[in-house]
């Protein structure tokens, strides 16, 4: 039975997503490790939120997404702020706010563009041009590779600015996996599981791990 494409899976879902974001620093290029450590000191643990991947550092957090056709909410959890949370509401026809929520009192409303995270998870959803390039196994499932490059100098759609205004530079390569067969019944087959991005500049290095997804009915 032929899969879905990417494009095709459900437009309405809720999905729970780990994010690991390169910090592409001047001072990460020339200053130590201090400077991400709690308390300076080059031997002590990391802030909270910050992996180290070889010589690279990571900013990671959580998200819980709930995408309807004329609506996009996801609640965002740092673990440097374990009591808050950011709300990112994007209406299909009235822009995109932000909110930061501590228990049932938001503050410090204000617009914006979208995180680089949340514009690829979009870019990927439209996209047409996706190539499948293999099959990956990984943990006992089979999963699909597909990948797209995108060219910087014709970026000039509204979701690309966005990804520029977050620093994006120069060409970038999307490699999005999804499930093809997982042996223990937590993915549904054509359902994403990783999207990772990276440039030619190596500014931005982000990965999408998505850790559970679901259809919603959508009124």
């Amino acid at each position: 039975v032929a899969l879905p494409r990417p494009e095709d899976i459900p437009k309405s879902y809720r999905a729970k997503i780990r994010i690991h974001e390169h910090m592409y620093l001047q001072k990460e290029k020339d200053a130590s490790i201090s400077a991400f450590t709690q308390n300076g000191n080059p031997e002590d643990s990391l802030l909270a939120g910050v992996v180290k991947h070889g010589d690279k550092l990571f900013k990671t957090w959580s998200e819980d997404v709930l995408n309807l056709q004329s609506v996009r909410v996801i609640a965002r959890q740092y673990e440097m702020h374990p009591l808050q949370s950011q709300l990112d509401i994007e209406m299909s026809d009235s822009g995109r706010a932000f909110i930061d929520r501590m228990g049932d009192t938001g503050h410090n409303c204000r617009v914006g563009v979208s995180q680089l995270s949340s514009a690829l998870e979009s870019l990927i959803s439209r996209a047409s041009n996706l190539e499948l390039v293999g099959l990956v196994h990984e943990d006992g499932m089979v999963l699909r590779n597909w990948r797209m490059e995108v060219k910087s100098n014709l970026m000039n759609d509204a979701m690309s600015q966005s990804l520029i205004e977050q620093g994006f530079s120069g060409d970038i390569i999307l490699d999005y996996l999804d499930v093809d067969t997982d042996p223990m019944e937590k993915f549904e087959s054509g359902y994403p599981y990783r999207i990772r991005a990276l440039s030619s500049d190596g500014n931005t290095n982000v990965t999408l791990q998505y850790l559970e997804m679901s259809p919603v009915a959508d009124a």
